[in-house]
């Protein structure tokens, strides 16, 4: 189990931990081209909407990033079922809505970091997590 209080267990919970999950740490983004799309409730109690507000403002800085804030309004029962966590939210209903609203959304014809076998290390103090792509579509990953 992990620890915040026992600094010599084995479990404790470091503070390059803490970075490595930290989502507005700016050194753990590259600019590019990606577009980032998010829907976030704004009544999640699991996930409060500043917490997501403070992400894609990190974001924004690398990337065309846009959040969209849903209301209890926009509950139809069938794009978005509730107002919670996750607003059981349909993914291609959540996907079909961008890709008619952006017309700039389509297939890029450069490599994926996939295909580029990308190998990438975040650097988080003492601890850094690193890891890579592979061209038949899987990843690695590992504290170094």
């Amino acid at each position: 189990p992990w620890s915040v209080k026992d600094s010599s267990s084995q479990g404790f919970f470091k503070p390059e931990f803490a970075a490595i999950r930290d989502l507005t740490l700016q050194s753990h983004y590259r600019p590019g081209n990606t577009r980032v799309y998010g829907f976030h409730s704004a009544l999640d109690e699991l996930v409060p909407i500043e917490d997501k507000e403070l992400h894609f403002e990190t974001l924004q800085k690398f990337y065309d990033a846009t959040l969209v804030r849903v209301e209890r309004g926009d509950i139809d029962g069938k794009l978005f079922k509730e107002i919670g966590h996750g607003m059981g939210a349909s993914l291609r209903g959540v996907f079909d809505l961008v890709a008619e609203t952006d017309p700039l959304m389509e297939r890029n014809q450069t490599e994926t970091d996939f295909e580029k076998n990308t190998r990438l290390t975040l650097n988080c103090g003492a601890i850094n997590y690193a890891f890579s792509f592979s061209d038949d579509f899987s990843f690695k990953h590992a504290l170094i």
